[in-house]
């Protein structure tokens, strides 16, 4: 089985303003960041050399869109260099905002939500055939979106009473910690809007493919995850629910009664217990649905019936789902305390601080000093970071919106059939640790 799928991450921006310095907006913080880029490309909006996308978005925040990968590990090498592009852009643009004699520092936040209301989007991408029955498949989809939180969320302290209605603020005077902020800002399980009725799974018909046999399905309810373990759970028990229901799988058709509800209530139940309403009448909790949906695509696994590309990342994937599972269920987390988000921003949050190389992947920010991001030891099944995606030359992002012709290639920019691109430096990692490291002194940075 085949299929390739995306991840797209928006970025926050913020000053901190030392004594006497003049504050700096968003806007402003953006010029500053985009400048290279745009010498280099001719435009704020470009696509690398790797079939990555990266462009400024509304609201004056950057966003980064890895290629189309048919393989998880191909698509987390790309994930985790957009990370480190990023801290290679904030270092340049601090350096210019110094040279013009302003004071202070910038940052930029790999965030959900910020402390003014405003939601940060890491939206899921995945080619489906057309011929499914897209009504079941969202109806079957929609439970496991809704309950995936429990195993991949990034953690935040949100109140404990959420609103349910977009006009109508929370109380934010009762704060608890829970699974997912962006729980909250979710209005419509299904749905072609993305900001005015944000919802679980956007409708939005785009393919960028043969439209006859293809077509987009565009999840924009996941967190942003630091670390590449739960970004491989994430993406990877989807991936394999996606293969379940495409093969025919005989999962439940009984949806959640009341979606939107239901994503505040698991936000809010680290045991994964609440009782969530089906549409038939019964009740099911998260923590047994995801146990099922487990069983389900362990089968898949053990066959090698699967598009995860690898049966080594699959097999990590099941394991991990597995270790979370028993760890919600004995309320024991100690075998999954270095690789899931939510785990280790809670161990934080209570005072039980973990090895300072799991803290430095849990702050969310990326600092322009901070040029190095360290995590836990690498599974054996992860890549070689700086091996394998950076070889290949200038493709197009499966959801560039159509305007190719926008972007002009600045002369002495490499083009497809120029074979001899320069690999991209910006995942230099050694398997054994599992370091991230920003390589500003590579040459072959595009923009350099």
């Amino acid at each position: 089985m085949a299929r390739i799928y995306g991840l797209e991450t928006e970025y926050g921006l913020a000053h901190s303003a030392g004594e006497g310095d003049r504050r700096i907006g968003p806007e402003e913080i953006a010029r500053y960041l985009f400048r290279p880029i745009v010498e280099w490309g001719r435009s704020s909006n470009v696509f690398l050399p790797n079939g990555s996308r990266l462009y400024l978005d509304v609201g004056s925040h950057p966003e980064y869109a890895t290629a189309e990968c048919d393989n998880l590990s191909d698509l987390l090498t790309q994930d985790r260099a957009g990370e480190s592009l990023m801290i290679d852009l904030l270092n340049q643009a601090q350096s210019s905002i110094e040279a013009d004699g302003l004071g202070g520092r910038i940052h930029m936040v790999k965030n959900n939500t910020d402390a003014a209301g405003n939601s940060y989007g890491s939206h899921e991408n995945f080619l489906i055939r057309r011929n499914l029955d897209f009504n079941r498949l969202t109806t079957v989809l929609l439970p496991f979106l809704v309950s995936r939180q429990l195993l991949v969320g990034a953690g935040a302290i949100i109140p404990a009473q959420s609103s349910f209605q977009p006009d109508v603020e929370a109380n934010r005077a009762d704060m608890m910690f829970g699974l997912s902020a962006r729980s909250d800002v979710m209005w419509e399980g299904l749905s072609s809007a993305t900001t005015r009725s944000r919802p679980i799974i956007n409708a939005r018909d785009e393919p960028h493919a043969d439209a006859e046999k293809y077509r987009r399905l565009h999840v924009i309810v996941g967190d942003s995850s630091m670390s590449t373990a739960t970004s491989a759970l994430k993406i990877g028990s989807a991936v394999l629910m996606l293969d379940l229901i495409e093969q025919g799988a005989r999962i439940p058709e009984h949806g959640l009664r009341h979606a939107v509800r239901d994503i505040r209530l698991v936000a809010r139940d680290l045991t994964g217990s609440v009782q969530l309403e089906r549409t038939d009448g019964t009740t099911i909790t998260p923590l047994n649905l995801l146990t099922d949906y487990r069983d389900r695509a362990q089968v898949l696994v053990q066959k090698g019936d699967h598009s995860l590309g690898d049966d080594g990342m699959a097999e990590y994937v099941i394991d991990l789902w597995t270790r979370m599972l028993e760890a919600i269920a004995a309320q024991d987390f100690s075998a999954v305390d270095h690789e899931i988000d939510w785990v280790m921003k809670r161990r934080s949050s209570t005072g039980q601080w973990p090895a300072a190389s799991t803290i430095s992947r849990i702050r969310g920010s990326l600092a322009s000093t901070s040029l190095i991001t360290t995590s836990p030891p690498t599974p054996a099944c992860f890549p070689s970071w700086n091996a394998q995606v950076w070889r290949r030359t200038w493709s197009r992002p499966r959801h560039a919106k159509r305007r190719r012709t926008s972007h002009r290639r600045p002369p002495g920019q490499p083009s497809a059939e120029n074979s001899s691109v320069p690999p991209m430096p910006h995942a230099v990692t050694t398997p054994s640790t599992g370091c991230i490291c920003d390589s500003t002194t590579n040459p072959a940075v595009p923009w350099r």
